[in-house]
């Protein structure tokens, strides 16, 4: 009996010695016939594997070089893995997240020993393989900073903070179709002009996209950092307000030979009647707003893009503050217009990164309509596919150094509701002949001149007509900014997790944003006038604890 269970240890004993023989054969096999396609490099012949276990392995990047394997316990995975060659999968046990990890070098290695062993592999993305022996040769979106033609002017360049410059030339070795996703309050808009700055004139004209509160600010911002060469005419920069302003300035036509830019909002391009494919640089700000696959202006501006992705000199930027991997099935529809299928189909990607172990993750809201991924798993892979083709963002605390104690920027609203009582004291004060002194003393001056001119009390007169007007300009301004003001407010709160402060002179201003707070559902708490001690502490100290407080408005104090 003893010389039977050694006679069977070592008859078990040379076959495993022979399954190792068959399996080196195979994998040196692969080794010298790198040309075939990726397919045979982690598929082992049927013959050589072991029957099925029924159970997956679950593979994922977990850095630049190297992934990692997760599966439910099988006394053969570890003896598959221990298989291996050390020295090209550099094979360790990680006993914090009971997991193995592996050289990404080794990568057709292991899983070609796991096959073989019985385990079905749920392998990686093939674009993440560029450091196996196996990689399938993709095209590459980057570009080293020598191979980038482009050049932003100097004199925007030196304006630029560093991690401004990072961006820009991030964009530009991305070839111009990017999703720029830093934090916000670090200057997107900035880098935005400075990479369609590199970009002039080959790949211009310039449509900006973005939400109607912000076509003004984006205006601004052009004729504040483009440089002069860049500058579009006063006719040629066109700030779409409606659609039949467009129509009317729309007739002249697309000007060609000089510089252009177009700004309009995402409800209006849809109805720009093909104008929009004339322009070659295409900026979406806010495109978190373009999250919905179902959404009319997602599908719009994703035709649009798309039907540029392969055109030479066409580029594409998105703009978001969002924390994009969040929710990762909403960063899906705008990554798929900048480069289709880099991520796969919306199903693919739903069920690789948005289904989370254990948890509900996905439902549909009809019996026809696509389901909703609801989960996040494996997201520092789903980070390193983005930074290595579309993405770059950065929060405050990694470009901490860098930034200037405080950031001003000046968003101009459109003034609506009471225009018309504005434009009307605008005229009374344009025929004021009372002129805008430029100092005490030539205050003092024009005062002694009138005197001697006998004109002291029509002056005198003059003046308090101006005050009179000025006072009414000054309450006037406020309500004829609510609308535009609240627009502005509710697009900032939709970029993510943000506190905002809020400081008005008129009651019926706060109240106008108290109402749209509530309309909007958003925790909010308010400090004005009326507010005494007790209530002022509380109110602050909610702001201050609260996660979920988002506005928060107090008076502005009249010495402001």
């Amino acid at each position: 009996q003893q010389q039977q269970q050694q006679q069977y240890r070592d008859e078990e004993q040379q076959r495993h010695l022979a399954a190792l023989a068959q399996q080196e054969e195979f994998l040196q096999q692969e080794r010298e016939h790198l040309l075939l396609p990726p397919v045979y490099a982690t598929s082992p012949p049927p013959s050589a594997c072991k029957p099925p276990k029924g159970i997956t392995v679950i593979l994922e990047m977990e850095g630049p070089d190297r992934f990692m394997s997760r599966s439910k316990y099988h006394e053969d995975l570890p003896a598959a893995i221990k298989s291996t060659d050390r020295r090209v999968t550099d094979y360790k046990w990680d006993r914090d997240r009971k997991a193995w990890s592996f050289a990404l070098a080794g990568y057709a290695e292991v899983v070609c020993a796991m096959k073989m062993a019985g385990f079905t592999v749920d392998e990686l993305p093939s674009e993440q393989l560029g450091g196996g022996p196996a990689a399938p040769k993709l095209p590459s979106y980057r570009l080293s900073l020598d191979q980038i033609p482009q050049r932003v002017p100097e004199s925007l360049w030196n304006r630029l903070l560093p991690f401004q410059k990072e961006g820009v030339q991030y964009i530009l070795s991305v070839q111009g179709r990017a999703l720029l996703a830093d934090e916000m309050g670090l200057g997107k808009s900035v880098q935005a002009l400075a990479a369609a700055a590199a970009y002039f004139p080959q790949s211009w004209p310039l449509l900006i996209i973005c939400p109607s509160s912000l076509r003004f600010m984006w205006a601004d911002a052009v004729r504040s950092w483009l440089p002069a060469e860049m500058q579009p005419a006063p006719s040629d920069l066109w700030v779409v307000s409606n659609i039949q302003e467009f129509i009317k300035v729309s007739k002249r036509g697309v000007p060609s030979g000089r510089p252009h830019v177009c700004v309009t909002s995402y409800d209006l391009v849809q109805k720009m009647e093909g104008l929009e494919r004339q322009y070659r640089f295409i900026i979406a700000d806010e495109s978190h707003a373009l999250k919905s696959p179902q959404a009319k202006r997602t599908a719009f501006v994703s035709a649009l893009l798309q039907s540029q992705a392969h055109q030479a000199d066409r580029r594409a930027l998105l703009i978001t503050g969002t924390p994009v991997l969040s929710r990762p099935i909403e960063i899906w529809s705008q990554v798929n217009m900048l480069r289709p299928q880099l991520l796969g189909t919306y199903h693919e990607f739903g069920q690789r990164y948005c289904m989370t172990p254990g948890a509900p993750t996905n439902y549909s809201n009809s019996p026809h309509a696509a389901p909703e991924y609801r989960g996040a798993c494996r997201l520092t892979e789903l980070n390193q596919r983005l930074t290595a083709a579309v993405m770059i963002r950065r929060q405050k605390d990694d470009v901490a150094s860098q930034l200037p104690d405080k950031i001003r920027q000046k968003v101009p609203i459109e003034a609506e509701g009471n225009a018309v009582e504005l434009r009307n004291i605008s005229t009374q004060l344009q025929q004021n002949p009372i002129r805008e002194a430029s100092s005490t003393q030539e205050e003092e001056r024009l005062d002694a001149i009138a005197r001697c001119m006998g004109l002291e009390a029509e002056r005198e007169k003059s003046k308090r007509e101006k005050d009179a007007l000025m006072t009414a300009y000054w309450r006037a301004t406020g309500p004829a900014k609510m609308k535009g003001g609240v627009a502005f407010l509710n697009d900032m709160l939709d970029r993510g997790d943000v506190k905002v402060l809020v400081f008005a002179h008129h009651q019926a201003v706060l109240d106008a944003y108290e109402d749209a707070m509530h309309k909007a559902k958003v925790g909010y708490v308010r400090i004005d006038g009326s507010s005494n001690d007790a209530h002022r502490k509380s109110a602050v100290d909610a702001f201050q604890v609260a996660w979920s407080m988002d506005a928060f408005q107090v008076p502005l104090p009249e010495t402001c």
